[in-house]
């Protein structure tokens, strides 16, 4: 189970199915308030600005479930993938011998993330994917995004107060 070659808006340089891995219990990340468990997929993935690397922890979906992340030009603690393998072994232990490269270039990585937005759009606003929080999608393949939601909620109640 490969992941995709972008996971939210950054490129997968490495991936590892946690398997018989051991979860520590040591990983204090926290989503919505709760602390985050087990997860059964962990990706390595850099921006596309190569400024930021990141150790993401996923479904079996490759949905994102937590985000441990780290500017390059601003972190002396982590800021290669061996870094981050070493953390990620604190979390699981045996997972350093899972890590799989994904040979996918920059430049693959980028044609995807495109012919995703190309794919993907607010029907309203044109926005892609990677620039909302949210993309819902409708009948005949119609889609509003949360910014357009929001607006168009906060023009029909201006409209009701002045009727």
């Amino acid at each position: 189970m490969k992941p995709p070659p972008i996971i939210g808006d950054a490129h997968v340089l490495e991936y590892a199915v946690v398997g018989d891995a051991v979860f520590t219990g040591t990983l204090c990340l926290y989503v919505n308030g709760v602390r985050l468990g087990a997860v059964p997929c962990l990706a390595i993935c850099e921006s596309f600005d190569r400024d930021e690397i990141s150790l993401l922890h996923c479904d079996e979906e490759w949905d994102v479930e937590g985000i441990q992340a780290w500017r390059r030009s601003a972190s002396a603690d982590v800021s290669s993938v061996e870094e981050i393998k070493k953390r990620a072994e604190r979390y699981y232990s045996g997972i350093s011998s899972k890590w799989l490269k994904l040979d996918v270039s920059l430049e693959d990585a980028e044609a995807y993330k495109a012919s995703l937005i190309v794919e993907v759009r607010c029907s309203f606003c044109k926005r892609s994917m990677f620039d909302v929080d949210s993309l819902l999608e409708g009948d005949a393949g119609v889609c509003i995004c949360n910014l357009c939601v929001t607006s168009f909620y906060e023009e029909m109640t201006k409209n009701q107060s002045r009727g």
